[in-house]
């Protein structure tokens, strides 16, 4: 039963990134790593971030379809972390 009960969980977690079509953040970095974009990725601090095995979605879950509104609601952080 626990197993069975690991794997839902899995599955449902799993849902926006089967709905966006994303294993990976390359979409996201096509545009946030090109010069003209506002919001730039930096490699290096996310590199020695805690959230570097994150995918972009994880934390920006108001991204429905790209590519996504230019204006986004601020990341909750308070869906993981306490503080």
């Amino acid at each position: 039963m626990k197993r069975f009960l690991v794997l839902l969980l899995a599955s449902i977690l799993g849902l926006p990134l089967i709905a966006l079509g994303q294993d990976d953040n390359a979409e996201c970095f096509d545009c946030h790593e090109a010069e003209s974009s506002q919001y730039l990725r930096n490699d290096s601090a996310l590199a020695l971030s805690v959230h570097v095995d994150f995918l972009c979605i994880d934390c920006h879950t108001a991204i429905e379809e790209l590519p996504h509104p230019e204006e986004m609601p601020p990341v909750f952080c308070g869906s993981c972390h306490d503080e």
